[in-house]
Formats: structure tokens, C-alpha cells, sequence
């Protein structure tokens, strides 16, 4: 955008100029310079062009005011600033009107950027909280595991101890058996 104003910027000065080589031109086959209002007199002033012109016309011994050309080139010269002002007046509220926006953007920019900032404070503070809670779950589980663990160890054991009574209650029926034929037997 900056781009965009400096270019109108540079046009409107060389236009300035060009006026200004216009109106020398003018002068130098007219009179002198005290006698004829500046382009950036006028610009700058806030005096209506038609006074300006009423107040400024040539005067002087070297005002040669009553030909038919000077009075074109005058009228000309004058026609010609006002449409200088005029543009200039329009370029003028463009770039108002530019500097307006890039400001306005700025501030958007800037409000923009807290608001990303908020929001990547609150995500990280979500995450935060979400590892802490992944972090007292894991431990919870490893609890439960290492108490089925615990279990399965017991549980192994209770089965070994059943097997050996098991294989104990076996041999002694056998015995009895045993004993039993023989007392038959006899």
C-alpha cells in the first residue's frame, strides 16, 4: 500500500513541476514572478481561485495584459491550476483515505495478534491439563496392572498349592487301594 502512496506522490510532484515550467514559460514572455501567484500559493492557500486570480492579476510595467495571446495563456495557466488543484485535492483524500485503512488494519492487525495469543494460551493451558489428566490416568492403570499382576501371582500359587494337595489326596488313595487289596487278599 506505502508503495501505492509513494507513486501517487511522485506523479503529483512531477505534475507540480511541469505546472511550474508551464508558468515560467508564461512569466518569462509576460513579466516578472512577483506579479503572478505560484502553483503552491495556490495549492497551499485557502483563498478561492477566483479571488486568487482577481488579486493576482499582472500588473507592472512589464504586464502585457491587453493582447489577445497573453490573455489565453493566463486564462490557460489558470484553468490548468485548477484542475492541478482539483486533482490534487482528489489524490489528497485517497491518500487520507489510504492512511485511514492501513491504520485500521494495523489496530486489526494488533487485535488479531491477541487474539491468536489468547487462543494459543488457552490451547496450551488445555493440553497442559489434558497431559496432567493423561499423566493421573496412566497411573491409575499401572496401579490396576500391578494389582492384577499381584492377583495372577496369587492365583498362580493357590493353583500350585491345589495341584499339590491334589497329587497328595491321589497317592493317598492309592495307598488305601493298596491296602485295601491286601487286606482283601488275605
Amino acid at each position: 500500500m506505502s508503495s501505492d502512496w509513494e507513486t501517487q506522490e511522485l506523479k503529483l510532484r512531477r505534475k507540480n513541476a511541469d505546472l511550474d515550467r508551464q508558468r515560467a514559460s508564461v512569466i518569462s514572455d509576460r513579466g516578472t514572478t512577483s506579479d503572478y501567484p505560484s502553483i503552491s500559493d495556490i495549492t497551499r492557500s485557502k483563498i478561492p481561485i477566483k479571488v486568487e486570480l482577481r488579486a493576482k492579476k499582472p500588473q507592472g510595467p512589464h504586464a502585457h495584459t491587453e493582447g489577445p495571446d497573453s490573455q489565453n495563456l493566463y486564462a490557460q495557466c489558470m484553468v490548468q491550476l485548477k484542475t492541478r488543484n482539483e486533482e490534487n485535492a482528489k489524490l489528497r483524500k485517497e491518500l487520507d483515505d489510504c492512511r485511514k485503512e492501513l491504520r485500521n488494519l494495523s489496530s486489526n492487525q494488533v487485535e488479531t495478534h491477541k487474539t491468536a495469543q489468547v487462543l494459543q494460551d488457552q490451547a496450551l493451558k488445555l493440553a497442559s491439563n489434558e497431559i496432567i489428566e493423561l499423566k493421573r490416568e496412566n497411573q491409575v492403570l499401572q496401579k490396576d496392572l500391578q494389582v492384577a499382576k499381584d492377583a495372577d501371582l496369587k492365583s498362580k500359587s493357590h493353583i500350585e498349592k491345589i495341584s499339590l494337595e491334589v497329587r497328595r489326596l491321589s497317592a493317598v488313595n492309592q495307598d488305601l487301594e493298596y491296602q485295601l487289596k491286601v487286606s482283601g487278599s488275605s
